[in-house]
């Protein structure tokens, strides 16, 4: 295969994924949104920009076309350079728009989009790259994204080149002209529930919909969040295998209301596993559990709807995922790996921090990451197996490697954490000092604390007891997650201070942030005693 100039993509072998997509300021869509999402999937993330809009979590307010020329001009640069192995399509607003994004993805995959691996396991031969079309009708908050005078050009142009269209129920009866079905399905997943069965059976307004969209040339329909009684499912339409449709997942537990950027997530997700070399059906099973797990641990981040969580890692083989309870019961270990590699990088990052040594306690530094959400004891968390450790200069050292249970107090700290809020998936320990504190409150930071002197004599005695009730104590009447949980020592116990977040690069970030704000007010070292037992 030839490979792109990108040095990321030699070095690593990482494949690169496109999206063509609108800019949503809140990061909650479009090319921000796919960008996270592939990163975390293990791809490279590369985007053309189509259009920049104005919205956030509450209100669509306008949007811009970006022009065709710079739409053509941004597409062709990917190409130029990357090793593009797969792309999605989103948000693509006006005629002008719709024609520049076919002709410069023509260019770019060679004459034709690539069909994938699958049920029937043929793979079709126009062409070596895979296309997402995700039909992006309107915003959550409102603001309609595909113009109704392009949509008859869109149908032509842009529909035929896809490996796979992603519609919801009202994008699925929009794309086939089906009135009524786009009506029902504005109220989201729950208003076409009567029409599972049919659907999966291959009959009704859904499966004539999916139909009418492969019959415009598209390679497979995945008609996300339908109602199954409580569950939810995405139902496929392959059209390498007759159009018989399949169910994507053995159906997850329904989430009430509506979620910012669950699209997105979806859609990206099904673009990466294709990238990665997943078939039509990996593929889809794969995109389905990332974007369950993005809608169920979605949070709060602006006044408006909450925003689904940042995708997470989904195996693409057969039976790697299992569901019970809306609970993931089997960890993949590409899962681990994954998450493995991402600790010690952001490790790597925390150590060059300046001035970090001034911020390591005495019982030195660990950071403990959920490979996935829902993890219930410290042995299920990535942690170094070697504590981050201060040098002489100021500095600091990572003199140990990620490893699934090589954390136990700040991992209990993480378990306890992400039981009350699961978008809480890392943490790290670093030195308690007022200031610093201070630091992060003034950065708005949620921080809490809780005394060692109130803690039971019955926590005391057990054995790995007083740090989750500890948390449970900072965090009990919490509205939404902290940042920071402190405690100020006791009789034998250090000061400590715990920072959470939603990944490891998330926790590093905010610890870089607090020394800077911090300066030099992290203090001294205490002096006199040994190290303290490491986390």
């Amino acid at each position: 295969m030839t490979r792109g100039r990108s040095r990321r993509g030699e070095a690593w072998g990482t494949p690169a994924v496109l999206t063509v997509a609108g800019a949503d300021p809140s990061g909650a869509s479009g090319v921000y949104r796919d960008v996270a999402t592939f990163e975390a999937l293990d791809c490279a993330g590369v985007a053309a920009v189509t259009a920049v809009t104005a919205q956030n979590t509450s209100r669509f307010t306008s949007a811009e076309p970006v022009s065709a020329r710079m739409i053509s001009a941004q597409i062709g640069a990917v190409f130029e350079d990357f090793d593009v192995r797969a792309v999605k399509v989103g948000m693509v607003r006006g005629r002008e728009a719709v024609a520049a994004v076919r002709a410069a993805l023509l260019r770019g995959i060679g004459g034709g989009p690539r069909r994938p691996r699958g049920a029937s396991g043929g793979r079709g031969g126009r062409g070596a790259i895979p296309v997402v079309v995700d039909p992006v009708v309107k915003s959550t908050t409102g603001g309609r994204l595909l113009d109704r005078g392009s949509l008859a050009l869109y149908k032509k142009s842009i529909v035929p080149l896809a490996a796979a269209v992603t519609p919801n129920v009202h994008e699925l009866g929009v794309l086939a002209g089906n009135s009524r079905l786009a009506q029902e399905g504005q109220g989201g997943a729950g208003r076409a529930g009567a029409e599972w069965a049919e659907a999966e059976a291959g009959r009704g307004p859904v499966a004539e919909a999916a139909r009418a969209v492969l019959g415009m040339g598209a390679g497979s329909v995945v008609v996300t969040g339908m109602r199954d009684g409580r569950l939810v499912r995405d139902i496929v339409f392959d059209g390498a295998a007759g159009a018989e449709p399949y169910a994507a997942s053995g159906g997850m537990p329904a989430v009430r209301g509506r979620r910012r950027g669950s699209g997105c997530t979806h859609s990206a997700a099904l673009a990466a596993m294709l990238a990665s070399g997943a078939g039509l059906a990996e593929a889809a099973r794969a995109a389905a559990a990332v974007a369950y797990r993005s809608i169920a641990n979605a949070v709060p981040r602006g006044a408006g709807l909450p925003v689904a969580a940042a995708a997470e890692e989904a195996a693409a083989e057969e039976g790697a995922l299992s569901w019970a309870g809306g609970a993931v019961a089997v960890m993949p270990a590409a899962a681990v790996a994954a998450a493995a590699r991402r600790l010690e990088a952001a490790a790597a990052s925390l150590a060059g921090i300046d001035g970090i040594g001034r911020h390591i306690p005495e019982c030195q530094t660990n950071i403990a990451y959920a490979p996935r959400p829902g993890i219930s004891s410290p042995e299920e968390a990535v942690g170094l197996d070697g504590r981050i450790v201060s040098t002489m200069s100021g500095g600091a050292i990572v003199p140990g490697r990620a490893a699934l249970g090589a954390s136990r107090h700040v991992a209990a700290a993480l378990v306890e954490a992400s039981r009350r809020f699961p978008a809480v998936r890392a943490a790290a320990n670093i030195r308690y000092d007022p200031r610093t504190v201070d630091a992060a409150r003034r950065l708005g930071m949620a921080a809490s604390s809780y005394d060692r002197a109130a803690e039971p004599a019955a926590v005391g005695r057990a054995e790995g007891a007083s740090v989750p009730w500890g948390v449970r104590s900072a965090l009990r009447g919490a509205r939404r997650p902290r940042d920071v949980v402190y405690h100020a020592g006791g009789m034998g116990k250090e000061p400590m201070a715990i920072v959470f977040g939603t990944s490891p690069r998330d926790v590093v970030s905010k610890i870089a942030r607090i020394a800077a704000a911090a300066g030099r007010g992290g203090g001294g070292r205490s002096a006199g005693g040994p190290p303290r037992r490491p986390h």
